[in-house]
């Protein structure tokens, strides 16, 4: 059960923490966690993968549970995506929200109109602004924090300590059997920005968001975008969209699309899918690329890659490297009062001890798109498996192991 509130004397004990509801409580209320700070999982980070860890864990029977993030708005994907094109259909998404008995039960007790009931009324065959599946994940982050099976902690984790049998998180005074980081990701930074000073920077959370993008680049700039992914088609459309901008995309990889077969998907995690594959085949496929876009392979025969840059990048004004996402910073990770750095198994969600020791850390899992599942298709590729639809099916395959034996 949440812990009962407390008189304003409780605010000055050590064991006082700070935990809100959207819902319920539009200002952050305090409630003594005295005889309440043991847990069966923590949950660090509450984006869409670690909503979908909870709503796994409440499945299994787990009925105290601990999610601490410092905002409990969904994650980056709200703070900088709502405008970014899904690459997935709408029924991919409906599916994740329905993929636990916990979310179908905030869901059935959610108010008439919400945004659940908005993305059914969608073509379930297209896909949609990334926004309307946020929407979709707040009202379910409302209702489980609701749910009296949830604690929420707003704060920021720091330390985490394993002793004996439980992981201890002392800034917050929780300690608990299982702990799972579903921490989130950020864009991967580029040396090219130091080596080429001349350069204006522009983010590639920014180069994804029009309304942000048409701010940054003035026109007569010429930008010049690093990669091939989904994100980098992404931002080079939106600058393409701007009116008296050049675009010169850098790249090492052909343009990879993703092959629906009759019931799987070859190239489905890597392949271009949604608008960005529609846009890619039409404007950078075809034979002549319009006068303000240029594209120029990396791998060249007669000049290194520094070379193509040194003569290309000269005349460009501006850069966007959209050169793949590296994990959030993780909190210091101890052992037995030794700091380590485990390694991720993909196959299980499990951590080693360190990348070549292969010792199990019990109770340390990983969950999101900072730790998603490895998975091979039948023609033997080997892709990492990021989505809210694969986040559940993979925690719905692995979250009963989790409960039964950290």
């Amino acid at each position: 059960m949440l812990a009962v509130a407390r008189p304003a004397s409780a605010l000055r004990t050590p064991q006082c923490f700070r935990f809100a509801t959207r819902q319920t409580y539009p200002v952050c209320q305090y409630y003594s966690t005295q005889n309440t700070g043991k847990f069966d999982a923590v949950i660090i980070g509450a984006g869409p993968g670690g909503l979908t860890c909870a709503g796994n864990l409440l499945d299994q029977g787990l009925s105290r549970i601990a999610m601490i993030d410092e905002k409990f708005t969904a994650g980056r994907i709200n703070d900088r995506y709502r405008e970014v094109p899904s690459n997935t259909k709408v029924t991919k998404f409906e599916k994740w929200a329905t993929g636990t008995n916990a979310f179908k039960h905030v869901l059935s007790k959610a108010p008439k109109g919400n945004a659940y009931e908005k993305l059914l009324a969608m073509d379930q065959d297209t896909g949609c602004p990334l926004g309307d599946a946020v929407d979709v994940a707040l009202v379910l982050s409302d209702g489980l924090r609701n749910d009296p099976r949830i604690t929420s902690v707003k704060s920021h984790v720091n330390v985490l300590e394993k002793s004996k049998d439980a992981w201890v998180l002392p800034e917050v005074d929780l300690e608990t059997t299982r702990v799972v980081l579903a921490v989130g990701s950020h864009p991967r930074p580029n040396a090219l920005e130091d080596k080429y000073p001349h350069l204006t920077s522009i983010h590639l959370d920014s180069a994804l968001a029009p309304s942000k993008l048409k701010q940054a680049v003035p026109k007569g700039s010429r930008v010049a975008v690093v990669g091939s992914s989904h994100s980098a088609i992404l931002a080079i459309k939106n600058l393409y969209d701007l009116s008296g901008v050049n675009v010169v995309n850098f790249y090492r990889s052909e343009l990879r699309y993703a092959i629906f077969k009759e019931d799987w998907i070859l190239y489905d995690n890597t392949g271009l899918k949604g608008m960005a594959a529609d846009w890619a085949r039409t404007v950078l496929a075809a034979p002549d690329l319009p006068s303000n876009l240029r594209r120029i392979n990396l791998k060249q025969e007669d000049r290194s890659e520094r070379e193509v840059y040194d003569a290309e990048l000269k005349d460009c004004t501006h850069i966007v490297s959209a050169i793949g996402y590296d994990i959030n910073p993780l909190p210091t990770i101890k052992v037995d009062g030794e700091a380590v750095q485990p390694d991720f198994d993909p196959l299980t969600g499990r951590f080693f001890r360190a990348r070549g020791n292969k010792e199990v850390l019990p109770g340390l899992f990983g969950a999101g798109i900072a730790y998603p599942e490895r998975v091979t298709d039948r023609e033997g590729n080997v892709e990492s498996a990021v989505g809210w639809f694969k986040f559940q099916h993979y925690l719905g395959r692995v979250s009963p192991e989790w409960t039964q034996n950290p």
